[in-house]
């Protein structure tokens, strides 16, 4: 689980479908406290990814360092990125920690849901562990960036917004 905000980023390689690209990654604390933050990230163009685990799907509350947090399955979470995003961003449904083939499960949003739910949308399977799927991933980033791209464009910002982004992001880093 994450708790807060945690900011990276990340180079993308370049695709059949496009140039390279630079990730900004924003990993988003899905505890209740944190969901009035959601709405100020999520009204511009990102692509989304879901993560979820069999273990914790059906878990409806856990304890870390002492405080219990509630837990949101996946239809939750499908339903809150469809009504602040209105559908217009692509989805990547990733269901994590499938070291093995025999881990992998059958997505508790149906399918047919998740196509009327978003123009963009892939369901994949990882895992940190073995990098199992990891190379999908990358692929469908690249694919999902590449639709990002053929809808809105590439977003060009002047040289002086562009340096105070190169520091800011050093400063982070």
């Amino acid at each position: 689980s994450t708790h807060g905000i945690i900011v990276t980023s990340a180079p993308l390689p370049a695709s059949t479908n496009g140039p390279p690209a630079r990730l900004q990654i924003w990993d988003f604390g899905g505890q209740d406290i944190y969901h009035g933050t959601h709405a100020l990230f999520m009204r511009t163009s990102a692509i989304f990814l879901l993560a979820w685990t069999p273990a914790l799907e059906d878990a409806r509350e856990y304890e870390h360092e002492g405080i219990i947090f509630r837990n949101y399955p996946l239809a939750y979470w499908v339903d809150y990125v469809c009504h602040l995003d209105g559908a217009g961003s692509p989805v990547l449904v990733v269901q994590t920690r499938c070291d093995r083939p025999e881990d992998d499960a059958a997505c508790p949003v149906p399918e047919s849901d998740l196509f009327a739910a978003f123009q963009f949308r892939q369901m994949l399977r990882t895992s940190a562990r073995t990098d199992r799927g990891r190379a999908g991933l990358i692929q469908a980033l690249g694919e999902a960036t590449a639709w990002l791209r053929s809808r809105e464009g590439i977003a060009m910002i002047g040289i002086g917004r562009h340096r105070v982004q190169q520091r800011l992001e050093a400063m982070r880093n």
